[in-house]
């Protein structure tokens, strides 16, 4: 429940008319007169309502800054690490883009270009090292995106050497018995299918990827627009002009 500093002013002012009132017609002797003694009970408890509440007001202010500062800490801690994501798969996304499903088994090479994957390491390593500023969760986020389209690549790569091999034996064919030549263009429509299948699942693949970008750039743009309200909250509660 939200309580603003008109309603505790409001109570306050009407505690205060309250016994105020009773004491100015006492002075004039009106009729219905006011005698504290007969009043000081009802009078202690309003005073002490009133003082409760300042004291609640006051420590409910102070808890919500407190809350305030621990998430302002909380997003200054994760923008980096998404900030850095979001520049890596940027770079990453506008390659894999321009590659045609002709051409979508190099997808496997600029992954491993874009987050520099050696030899004798796992994508995950790679992954993790790239993103130095991003935390565990994140890193493992990326790493599930990365793993899942890298293996997808390297299938379709697979796909490929089968689809130019069969290609190869048809143009060589002179060199195979006459009765193996259905055969042959048999295989080379099958292989163009398989590579075709797993070259369409590339492109969903990428459609997931386009899509975990556009969440990392909502993210941030999230986290920017909650820092610009806490810290107009925290410089009203501490008097300051965000210097």
């Amino acid at each position: 429940m939200k309580i603003e500093n008109s309603t505790i002013a409001a109570v306050a002012f009407a505690a205060l008319a309250f016994v105020l009132g009773f004491g100015y017609g006492n002075l004039l002797g009106l009729e219905y007169e006011f005698r504290f003694q007969e009043w000081q009970t009802l009078t202690s408890a309003i005073v002490a309502i009133g003082l409760g509440m300042l004291a609640f007001f006051g420590v409910w202010s102070t808890q919500r800054v407190n809350v305030m500062i621990k998430e302002q800490e909380r997003i200054d801690a994760m923008l980096p690490g998404l900030r850095q994501v979001d520049e890596l798969l940027r770079s990453l996304q506008r390659p894999l883009r321009e590659l045609r499903p002709q051409t979508r088994h190099e997808s496997q090479t600029f992954i491993n270009s874009v987050f520099g994957v050696n030899r004798d390491e796992g994508l995950d390593v790679a992954v993790r090292r790239s993103l130095s500023l991003a935390d565990e969760r994140l890193r493992d986020e990326v790493v599930r995106q990365m793993f899942v389209l890298r293996n997808q690549a390297a299938l379709l790569r697979i796909r490929k050497g089968e689809m130019d091999q069969a290609l190869m034996d048809l143009a060589e064919r002179d060199q195979f018995s006459p009765s193996v030549h259905a055969a042959l263009r048999e295989k080379v429509d099958t292989s163009k299918a398989n590579y075709d299948l797993e070259a369409e699942k590339v492109g969903v693949l990428l459609d997931g990827l386009d899509r975990f970008i556009s969440s990392i750039h909502r993210r941030i743009s999230q986290g920017e627009m909650r820092l610009v309200i806490i810290r107009k909250v925290l410089d009203r509660f501490f008097g300051t002009n965000g210097d």
